[in-house]
């Protein structure tokens, strides 16, 4: 492997170019890799699935590993030529469990060389010709050419005539075998969303039985998160899958961790400054501890400013490193004004890629497709609550809905567009620390923890945050944005959210009551005394300072 790689089954040809350095190993990581207790990776796009399927198969030993030509099974079908009659059964999450059985069962027979044997029992025609087509090794490939032949009505029927036949083969294999399926989510990413969500959601049902029915049949798959959360809200056999899945995060020093890896695995001419490599890895890569803001007149660690730009993902850190790797030092020289404008100007450049990368993944996932018709309506990078609820009235084409509550709407013909950007991340809020009280923090929700189909998740807040990845798609949009960017707060995961004057505790009320009487805000929040206050509601101001009074209770 070499630094900054992005696509492991891209950067890997052979298993003995796995190297561990690049493998940021927590508890979970080591058990899987080490011990068969774990048989799905679970994440959304951009954390490394396929780099620990790969790094699985090559610590796997005397087990013969299937597919043999290929380092991973990933499945490259198209179904756009089905009909409608064929479509529907893969609508069936045990119909399509069932197929991926009788694939992966197939398989391992025809790798085994007990193809002949079987051929002489009493299997049906069907059945027979997938065992003879010898051009067909893997999971996928047999997958494909089932669905293929779906359309023929007595070719599938026969095929689950054969299910109980297939089941006993598999269960009396005295043979190891280890699978390693990936890219299942890719493969029908262009599809219903039910079926995105029911290809998947039919493999993990389709290994967790044939892992309980023979312990000798090894069968390792990734999933995307999405996809194996809609199993918690579908079935009651949840804790079992989820027993048996691991579920890829990382906090930020494991992030952090990672990008020193690769930097470490840089040639010295790519540091800025070489002399720190042992000390200070990143500074030694950049050439700068700290940066400012722009806006906000305050400085911030570089692998900070660096991790705002991002959706905390590996595959983002890679895109980040490897951008400013390809950079001449001459030309981000960090001794000179110029030089630390570029180095800011590749880290925000590589955040609108991402953003736009990310994007074009999961639109097909949305109700909605105009992400640009709903820049044009933003005009700040912190947005209030009332404000939201104009905009999302101007989207809609509604009159008033402010006496209405977001989470229980559920009118059809509407989009909620703020739930929307909440829910795949790009939109933060403000919550009161429970710890700190008069302290404030915001929050993301990390890319993949929710599924695309929930609805009515925006949570109460005063204000609402845009992702700093999403600026520069905004600013191309919108012409103010750029000059309503905040000046007291940055936007960022986990930062504080501060407020220009503090707020003595008697002055705040428990049950967050609003002012009894007027007052005013100024800036950020000033209150006089003795009103009390809704400490959830800072008021946050873009570089034009305003007052803005508040209303009497």
């Amino acid at each position: 492997m070499y630094p900054w790689s992005i696509d492991a089954r891209e950067a890997i040809k052979d298993l003995s170019e796995i190297d561990d350095d690049f493998i940021e190993e927590t508890q979970e990581i080591r058990d899987f890799l080490h011990q068969d207790r774990y048989y799905f990776v679970i994440a959304t796009k951009g954390l490394g699935k396929s780099l620990l399927l790969l790094a699985k198969r090559r610590n796997i030993k005397g087990i013969e590993c299937l597919p043999k030509n290929l380092l991973l099974d990933a499945p490259m079908l198209s179904i756009e030529t089905l009909d409608r009659d064929s479509l529907s059964l893969l609508y069936n999450e045990e119909t399509t469990s069932n197929l991926w059985i009788i694939s992966i069962i197939i398989t391992i027979i025809k790798n085994s060389g007990q193809s002949e044997e079987i051929l002489r029992t009493d299997i049906s025609e069907s059945l027979k010709s997938l065992l003879t087509k010898k051009e067909i090794v893997t999971v996928s490939g047999h997958l494909g050419e089932i669905l293929k032949s779906i359309p023929r009505r007595q070719f599938f029927a026969d095929l689950i005539n054969d299910y109980n036949t297939l089941v006993s083969i598999a269960q009396t294999m005295d043979k190891s075998v280890a699978i390693f399926i990936d890219n299942v989510d890719e493969c029908f990413e262009k599809s219903d969303r039910k079926i995105w969500y029911v290809a998947q959601t039919g493999l993990i049902r389709a290994i967790y039985q044939l892992v309980r029915l023979n312990p000798k049949l090894k069968i390792f798959a990734s999933i995307r998160k999405e996809a194996f959360l809609k199993l918690k809200q579908s079935t009651e056999m949840f804790g079992q899958y989820d027993g048996i899945s691991l579920k890829l995060s990382y906090h930020k020093d494991e992030l952090k961790e990672i990008f020193i890896k690769n930097i470490k695995e840089e040639k010295e001419n790519k540091l800025a400054k070489a002399e720190l490599k042992k000390e200070n890895p990143i500074a030694a890569f950049i050439g700068v501890h700290k940066v400012g803001h722009g806006n906000v007149e305050e400085e911030e660690d570089i692998f900070d400013y660096i991790y705002r730009h991002t959706l905390q993902r590996p595959r983002d850190f890679m895109e980040t490193g490897g951008a400013i790797s390809k950079v001449p030092i001459a030309e981000r020289n960090p001794e000179n004004s110029q030089g630390i404008d570029k180095i800011k100007s590749i880290i925000n450049e590589t955040a609108t890629k991402i953003a736009e990368v990310y994007i074009k993944e999961i639109s097909p996932h949305l109700k909605f497709k105009v992400f640009d018709k709903i820049f044009k309506l933003i005009d700040s990078n912190i947005l209030e609550e009332q404000n939201v609820k104009q905009k999302c009235m101007s989207f809609n084409k509604a009159d008033n809905c402010f006496s209405m509550d977001c989470k229980i709407c559920k009118d059809e013909d509407k989009t909620h567009i703020f739930c929307e950007l909440y829910k795949i991340g790009l939109l933060g809020y403000v919550f009161e620390n429970p710890t700190r009280p008069g302290t404030f923090i915001q929050k993301f929700v990390p890319v993949g923890e929710k599924t695309f189909e929930d609805i009515g998740l925006l949570p109460d807040s005063a204000y609402y945050l845009i992702h700093p990845i999403l600026d520069e798609l905004i600013r191309q949009k919108n012409l103010i944005y750029k000059d309503q960017i905040d000046t007291f707060n940055i936007v960022g995961f986990n930062r504080p959210f501060k407020m220009d004057k503090e707020v003595s505790p008697e002055n705040v009320a428990i049950n967050h009551t609003t002012p009894k009487s007027g007052g005013i805000v100024k800036g950020n929040m000033v209150v006089e005394p003795p009103f009390k206050i809704d400490c959830s509601t800072p008021r946050l101001i873009g570089k034009n300072q305003k007052t803005i009074p508040l209303k009497p209770a």
